[in-house]
């Protein structure tokens, strides 16, 4: 291609190359969109636009090396029979000229697209990884949930709340919300860290949540897998010690889905102890949960096992201890008397008031597994 300049042989490198460099510029550019966007569609455009570029690039400069001569012989005699002077002999400094080019358009470019990737997830603090969707919800669904939401004019946030550790439901009642359906947002709050889950329950029993790690503050932004393949993303907010408020959409959605997690700005109050008592199972070892969140098992914690992806192992590890156990205990148990699946004997609610319901729910449901 910078031969092409060298040999003042511009109308060569418009020939050979300008269309398939074209191609190749653009479909970073849609690479990038489909990346920062989560779309798959896109995704797949960009890399068929670079895969056909590449081709046409390689194709051309074998046709380009092969057909040289012969198009430089005919350049050399037009340059010969205009006169032009200037066309005469080779011309390092514009083969220098196109490299510095070259270069500088593809760091505008690479630059660009990586602010636009860092912005798309810059403000995603969720652990939780997801399989992105490009199908269309049913939204209708939704009526099934009994939840009550404030107009946007009322509301209240205050710059100066931060969050604190505790169960939050709608009408400040969890038991309601289990029966009824609603919203829970369990908050566990750890130094300048919170660990979250958003949860959405159906009136038939269908549940979406999105749990994770943020930094202490006034607004958590969270994106991720709702636990029934759909994206969604959205805001938890401070209002007081008692009081906060969630606003979730989808953003891409699973056609196959039975239920997502999406509301429109609704606030939710903080349960008493008696509203938030979660039913233990008969496991044969009860796990205390205070010591499973800060336990610590080979450099790693519940949350960075989870999120370096050996999760399963930890939990083998942390309930057996690190020598050979003699009585191995089953890590998907269904308890008669409640009538649920548990993991290692804790319930859905009691990882729910933990703050990692969707993990609970990943854990069963990747094993083959449901709550019921």
């Amino acid at each position: 291609m910078y031969f092409c300049f060298y040999r003042k042989c511009a109308h060569l490198f418009k020939k050979y190359f300008l269309v398939p460099l074209i191609i190749s510029l653009v479909s970073t550019g849609i690479l990038t969109l489909g990346f920062s966007n989560f779309s798959l569609t896109w995704m797949a455009v960009g890399f068929i636009a670079a895969l056909a570029g590449y081709i046409w690039y390689l194709v051309n400069a074998i046709r380009f090396g092969k057909n040289f001569n012969r198009e430089y012989y005919e350049h050399i005699k037009a340059i010969l029979d205009s006169g032009n002077e200037k066309q005469y002999g080779t011309s390092l400094v514009a083969a220098l000229v196109s490299v510095v080019v070259y270069t500088l358009v593809n760091v505008l470019i690479g630059t660009v697209a990586s602010l636009a990737l860092f912005s798309s997830f810059g403000d995603v603090d969720t652990l939780d990884t997801y399989e992105p969707s490009t199908s269309t919800f049913d939204t209708s669904m939704s009526s099934d949930s009994d939840i009550s939401s404030i107009p946007e004019d009322t509301r209240n946030e205050s710059p100066n709340a931060v969050f604190t550790s505790g169960t939050f439901a709608t009408s400040g009642n969890a038991s309601s919300v289990y029966e009824n359906g609603g919203y829970l947002v369990e908050l566990n709050v750890s130094g300048d860290q919170v660990a979250y889950t958003v949860t959405s329950i159906s009136s038939g029993d269908r549940i979406a949540s999105l749990s994770g790690v943020a930094l202490q503050g006034n607004q958590i932004h969270a994106s991720g897998d709702d636990g029934c393949f759909n994206v969604v993303e959205g805001d938890i907010i401070a209002i007081d010690s008692d009081t906060i408020a969630i606003e979730f959409e989808v953003v891409s959605a699973d056609e196959y889905a039975m239920w997502q997690l999406s509301c429109p700005y609704t606030t939710l109050t903080r349960c008493t102890e008696a509203q938030t008592t979660t039913t233990t199972s008969d496991y044969p070892i009860q796990i205390n949960m205070d010591d499973l969140m800060s336990a610590n098992i080979l450099g790693d914690t519940f949350w960075s096992a989870y999120a370096g992806g050996w999760l399963d192992e930890w939990m083998f590890l942390y309930v057996h201890g690190a020598s050979e156990p003699d009585i191995l205990y089953e890590p998907f148990w269904y308890d008669e008397q409640i009538g649920e699946w548990t993991y290692y004997g804790i319930t859905y609610s009691q990882a729910a008031e933990a703050g990692w319901a969707s993990i609970w729910t990943e854990m069963l449901e990747t094993n083959g597994y449901s709550r019921y």
